[in-house]
C-alpha cells in the first residue's frame, strides 16, 4: 500500500506542462546529477549538473528555433503569432487554416517594455555589472531602476572607482526584482510602486552561484541547509533544502513593505509553503507574521519529524493574478456556498479543492465578439486522488461528473484561506447537450482536462457580459473512502479557434435628409476584418421604401469598394426610403448598419446637350480663326427640369485629323467657361472641341455638337534700318522693317519702344500705333546708349519684338567737313595718276574723303592721297574731292584738277607753278624746279 501511495505521489510530481500551460500546479526544484563536497547525494536528488556555473556568465534568450518549437507544442498548425493583439494574458496565433487561436492564461505571458509594447516574458537573470551590454526590451517596471543602476556603474568607471558588489535583476519580467550576490542580503520585488522585501534572519553571507538561467543557489545558507532564489514568470521562488537532521526547521525573514495577515499586498501574494521528503511525502509548512521591535518578520516553520532527508520546503512570493478564481465550496455548519481560497489543501498547490466547485474569470476583450466560427477549449489538470486519512495507508479509486456554466453576476475573489464572505454568484448551468459533462476516475495522479466549452465562451461573447465559468461536481462514486476530494488546477487556459467576422460598415450617403435623383454615390466608411484584408471585402447594399420589404440595390460590390453609384432615375418617387450595408469576407455576412433617417428619391431627367458654344463653327471648312493656343470655351447649361442645375462638366479637345488631345475630365463645378491648358495646342492647326454636362443629381447630358476653330500663326518683321553696336550723332532715327504674316492678313498696327537701362524700363514708347506703315521715325532722343525693339500686329494679334541693340549717340553733328584744298598731282603713269590734298577739318572728325571724276564717284580713302587707276590715252579728266565727317555728312567739292592723257594741256601745280605740258604727240614736258621755286630745266617723257 505505502509502494502505490509513493507512486501516486511522485507520479503528481512527474506532471509536465501540458500543452503550454504556463505553471505546473507544484514548483520544485529541477532534479538532478550535481556533485558538491558538502553532499553529494543532496545534490544528486535537486541539483542539476548544468546549474552551477560561475557567477557571472550570463544565459541569454532562447534562439527563434526555440520559440518554433514551442509553438509545434502547442499547436504544429500554427503558422506564427500576431504580435499586435497580444494582451498581458493572451496569445494570438494565426493557424495554418487561415482561422486564429487565441490562448489565455489566468497569469501574465507577457510585460510590458518602456516602448510600450508586450514582450515574451524571459526569466534570465543578469548581474547588474555587465547591464550595459545587455540589449533586450527592458520592462516597464523596472526600467527606471535598471537605468540608474547603468548610469551609477558608468560614473563609476568613468571615476576609476570600483564597482558595488552586484545583484542579479531579470529584466523581461512584468515586475522589478533583485536576487542578492550574498544571502544574507536579502531579496526583494516591486512593482507600480509597491516593493517586499525579505531579508533571511541568522543566515551566513554565503555568495550565490548562478542556477539555471534564472536563480542562485546559496550554499549551506543557514547550517546543513543550502536556498535557491529563482525568477519565475509571475514572482520569485524561494527553495529551502534541509540537508540532515542538522538543519534547522524554523526560519525567519525580516519583512519590507505593506504585507498584512492575509499574506497579500496590492500587488504580491506570500503563496503558503509545503515540504516533500526523500521518499515524496508532502505536508503544509506553516507561514506567519510577527512584530517585533517595531519590525515585522514572516516566520517559516516545517515538521520534519519522520521524514527522511533532504527534505525540500517551497515557499514562494507571486504577483496577485490579473485574472480572478476561486472555488465553490460546501459550509456543512449552515448548509451554504460561498467562494473560499483552500487552493493549497494538502500539498496540491495550485490547486482547487471542488466538492462544490470552482470559479474562473478569463480575459476575453482580445477575442471579437464580430465572431464567424469558434471554438473553445478550457484546459487545466485534475486530480482524483488517494484517501490520505485512511491508517493502512490505502487507495481507493472513484469518480466523478463535472458540469460546465457560466455566472450570471460579478463576484470577489477570496483574500485568503478563510475568507467565508463571498457569496457564489448566480450561475447559468449547461445541459449536457449543450457542453457535454466530463467524466473522470481516480488514477493517484494529476491528469489533463481538455474541455470543449464553446457555448460558453459563444454566450459571454454574444451577451457582451463576462462574469466568468464555471465548474462543479454534479455526480460521485467515492466507494468507500468518503473524505476524497477532487483538485483542479487553478492556472487554467483557455485556447480559442475562431474566425472573425466582418465589422459593421458605416453608411456615409445616404444617411438621412438626403435628395436622390439619378446618379447618386453610396458612400461607406468600410467594415474591419480580422482575418480578411479590406481590398477583398465585398458588400451588400439594399433598399426599402414606404415601409416595403428590404430590396437589393447591389447583391454585391466589387471587392474593397466604400463607394457605388447608382442610378435612382427609374427608381419610385418617394420621401421615406431607408438603406442598409453589410461586408461579406467570403464566407460569412457582418452585421446591417441601417441608414440613421430617411432620405427622398425623386424622379430625375438628364440635361440636355449643352449649346452656344463659342468659339468655333460647326465647318471644318471654315473654322473660326482665334488668337492664342489657350482659348476659353464657353457654353449654356440646359436641363428640362425646372430650376435644375449644372454641378460638372466635361470638354474633350481634338485635333482634326480626329485625335484626342485635351480632355479635362468631370470638372465638379458649376462654371460653364472653360481655359483649354498650355501645351495642348499648336498655332496654325485646326481643332474642334465637344462638353457634355451634370445635373445637380449627376445626370449626365449628351455631348455637344463640334465646334471647329484654327490657331493664329504670329505675325513677324524684319528691321531694315540700323545695326546692333551702331554709333550715331543724330539724335532723330528713322525705323524701317519689312512685315509678313504667314496667315495672309495686313498690318494693323506697330510699337516702337526703346530703353537706356537694358529693359529694366522703357525710355522711348511710340504707343501702339494702328497703322500699316513700316516706317517710323522717333521724337529727338537724349544722347547716350540706346536699345529698341519693334512689333507689329496683324488683325488679330501681336508679333513677337524684334531689336536693334547698343546703339551709342555720344553727341550731335554741326555740319559738314571743310572742302578740301590744293588738290594736285603727285605721281602718273601712262594710265594711272595719284592724287593728294590738304585735310579737311569738322567739329566730330573726318571719317573720309570721296573722289569723283566729273559727278561719278570712281573711289574714297581715309587718308589725303588716292590713286585713280584704269585711265584712257587720249582722255580728259575733271577730278574733285569732297570730306565725310562720322555723322555722314558730306563736304561741297574741291576746285577740279583737269588731268589729260594724249590730248594738248597745261597743267600746274597747288602753288600754281606749271608743272607740265601734254604735247600734241602725245608726250610730256615736265618743268622742274629748286627748292626756291626757281625753274631750272625741262624733260620731255
Amino acid at each position: 500500500m505505502r509502494r502505490l501511495y509513493k507512486r501516486m505521489v511522485w507520479a503528481l510530481l512527474a506532471v509536465l506542462l501540458f500543452e503550454a500551460l504556463p505553471l505546473p500546479f507544484l514548483q520544485v526544484a529541477h532534479a538532478a546529477d550535481a556533485e558538491t563536497s558538502a553532499q553529494p547525494s543532496v545534490n544528486r536528488a535537486v541539483y542539476g549538473a548544468e546549474q552551477r556555473i560561475g557567477v557571472t556568465e550570463q544565459v541569454y534568450r532562447a534562439v527563434d528555433g526555440e520559440q518554433r518549437k514551442k509553438w509545434d507544442k502547442l499547436d504544429p498548425n500554427i503558422d506564427g503569432e500576431l504580435v499586435a493583439k497580444r494582451t498581458p494574458v493572451s496569445k494570438h496565433f494565426l493557424m495554418k487554416d487561415g482561422t486564429y487561436k487565441a490562448v489565455i492564461s489566468m497569469i501574465d505571458q507577457h510585460y510590458e517594455a518602456e516602448d510600450g509594447n508586450l514582450y515574451d516574458i524571459d526569466t534570465a537573470i543578469y548581474e547588474e555589472s555587465v547591464l550595459a551590454s545587455v540589449y533586450v526590451p527592458l520592462s516597464k517596471a523596472n526600467a527606471r531602476s535598471v537605468r540608474s543602476i547603468m548610469s551609477q556603474n558608468q560614473a563609476k568607471r568613468m571615476a576609476g572607482q570600483p564597482l558595488f558588489e552586484s545583484e542579479f535583476k531579470a529584466l523581461q519580467v512584468p515586475f522589478d526584482t533583485t536576487l542578492p550576490k550574498r544571502f544574507s542580503s536579502g531579496y526583494s520585488i516591486s512593482k507600480n510602486e509597491e516593493t517586499l522585501a525579505f531579508k533571511p534572519v541568522g543566515a551566513s553571507n554565503v555568495t550565490g552561484m548562478v542556477y539555471g538561467k534564472s536563480g542562485l543557489l546559496y550554499s549551506n545558507a543557514w547550517n546543513s541547509t543550502d536556498a535557491i532564489l529563482q525568477v519565475v514568470d509571475n514572482g520569485i521562488k524561494e527553495t529551502i533544502v534541509l540537508k540532515n537532521q542538522d538543519a534547522p526547521h524554523k526560519f525567519s525573514f525580516e519583512v519590507g513593505g505593506p504585507l498584512g495577515d492575509s499574506l497579500r499586498t496590492r500587488e504580491f501574494a506570500v503563496q503558503p509553503a509545503w515540504l516533500v521528503d526523500a521518499d515524496g511525502k508532502y505536508r503544509d509548512v506553516a507561514q506567519s507574521l510577527r512584530t517585533e521591535k517595531n519590525n515585522l518578520y514572516l516566520d517559516i516553520e516545517a515538521d520534519v519529524s519522520g521524514l527522511k532527508f533532504p527534505v525540500v520546503i517551497d515557499p514562494t512570493v507571486i504577483l496577485s493574478p490579473p485574472m480572478k478564481d476561486g472555488c465553490i465550496s460546501y459550509n456543512l455548519a449552515n448548509g451554504s456556498f460561498y467562494i473560499s481560497n483552500d487552493q493549497y489543501t494538502y500539498y496540491y498547490t495550485n490547486s482547487c479543492s471542488i466538492n462544490g466547485g470552482a470559479l474562473y474569470k478569463f480575459d476575453l476583450s482580445s477575442i471579437s465578439s464580430n465572431y464567424g466560427w469558434l471554438q473553445a477549449v478550457f484546459k487545466t489538470d485534475i486530480y482524483l486522488g488517494a484517501d490520505f486519512n485512511t491508517s493502512d495507508d490505502e487507495s481507493y479509486g472513484y469518480s466523478v461528473s463535472l458540469q460546465a456554466g457560466k455566472a450570471l453576476q460579478d463576484w470577489n475573489e477570496p483574500s485568503s484561506s478563510n475568507d467565508k464572505s463571498n457569496p457564489v454568484p448566480g450561475i447559468q448551468w449547461y445541459s449536457n447537450n449543450d457542453i457535454p459533462y466530463v467524466n473522470r476516475s481516480a488514477q493517484a495522479s494529476s491528469q489533463p482536462l481538455v474541455w470543449d466549452v464553446s457555448k460558453a465562451i459563444k454566450d459571454i461573447k454574444d451577451s457582451g457580459v463576462d462574469y466568468g465559468f464555471a465548474v462543479r461536481e454534479i455526480w460521485h462514486d467515492y466507494n468507500y473512502s468518503p473524505t476524497m476530494q477532487i483538485y483542479m488546477g487553478y492556472y487554467a487556459q483557455l485556447h480559442v479557434n475562431y474566425t472573425a467576422r466582418p465589422s459593421r460598415p458605416a453608411l456615409v450617403t445616404p444617411n438621412g435628409g438626403e435628395t436622390l435623383n439619378s446618379l447618386y454615390t453610396i458612400s461607406w466608411v468600410p467594415a474591419v476584418d480580422e482575418d480578411t484584408p479590406q481590398w477583398n471585402l465585398q458588400y451588400q447594399i439594399q433598399i426599402s421604401s414606404n415601409g416595403g420589404p428590404w430590396m437589393d440595390l447591389v447583391p454585391l460590390t466589387a471587392p474593397g469598394t466604400t463607394s457605388y453609384l447608382y442610378n435612382f432615375s427609374g427608381a419610385t418617387a418617394t420621401t421615406t426610403s431607408f438603406m442598409r450595408i453589410r461586408a461579406f469576407d467570403g464566407v460569412y455576412f457582418g452585421d446591417w448598419n441601417v441608414s440613421d433617417g430617411p432620405f427622398t428619391i425623386l424622379a430625375n431627367r438628364a440635361p440636355n446637350a449643352p449649346s452656344n458654344l463659342t468659339p468655333g463653327t460647326p465647318w471644318l471648312s471654315a473654322p473660326a480663326r482665334i488668337p492664342g493656343v489657350t482659348p476659353a470655351l464657353q457654353w449654356i447649361f440646359s436641363d428640362p427640369d425646372p430650376g435644375d442645375s449644372q454641378s460638372a462638366f466635361q470638354v474633350v479637345v481634338y485635333h482634326s485629323s480626329n485625335v484626342a488631345v485635351h480632355d479635362s475630365g468631370w470638372v465638379y463645378s458649376g462654371t460653364n467657361v472653360y481655359a483649354v491648358p498650355p501645351n495642348v495646342m499648336e498655332r496654325g492647326h485646326v481643332y474642334y472641341w465637344l462638353v457634355r454636362t451634370k445635373d445637380s443629381f449627376g445626370l449626365e447630358s449628351p455631348f455637344s455638337e463640334a465646334r471647329y476653330m484654327q490657331t493664329n500663326l504670329l505675325p513677324s518683321l524684319y528691321l531694315t534700318s540700323y545695326t546692333d553696336n551702331q554709333t550715331l550723332y543724330n539724335n532723330v532715327m528713322t525705323f524701317t522693317w519689312a512685315y509678313n504674316d504667314p496667315d495672309g492678313q495686313t498690318q494693323s498696327a506697330f510699337q516702337v519702344v526703346g530703353t537706356r537701362d537694358n529693359w529694366a524700363s522703357w525710355s522711348y514708347n511710340s504707343g501702339e500705333i494702328q497703322a500699316s506703315s513700316s516706317s517710323y521715325v522717333t521724337a529727338p532722343l537724349a544722347l547716350g546708349n540706346w536699345s529698341f525693339a519693334i512689333r507689329v500686329k496683324d488683325e488679330m494679334e501681336w508679333s513677337d519684338w524684334a531689336y536693334r541693340s547698343n546703339i551709342s549717340i555720344p553727341n550731335l553733328d554741326a555740319g559738314p567737313p571743310t572742302v578740301p584744298a590744293n588738290v594736285w598731282i603727285t605721281g602718273r603713269t601712262g594710265s594711272s595718276v595719284t592724287l593728294a590734298w590738304s585735310p579737311s577739318t569738322d567739329d566730330i572728325g573726318v571719317s573720309g574723303y570721296e573722289i569723283y571724276n566729273g559727278s561719278s564717284l570712281i573711289g574714297t580713302s581715309a587718308s589725303t592721297a588716292y590713286t585713280a587707276t584704269g585711265l584712257s590715252q587720249g582722255a580728259l579728266y575733271s577730278f574733285t574731292v569732297k570730306a565725310r565727317d562720322v555723322a555722314g555728312n558730306v563736304s561741297a567739292p574741291s576746285r577740279p584738277l583737269q588731268v589729260g592723257f594724249g590730248s594738248q594741256g597745261s597743267y600746274y601745280d597747288m602753288a600754281g607753278k606749271l608743272d607740265y605740258i601734254i604735247l600734241p604727240n602725245g608726250q610730256t614736258l615736265d618743268y622742274q624746279y629748286d627748292a626756291n621755286g626757281n625753274l631750272i630745266g625741262t624733260a620731255i617723257h
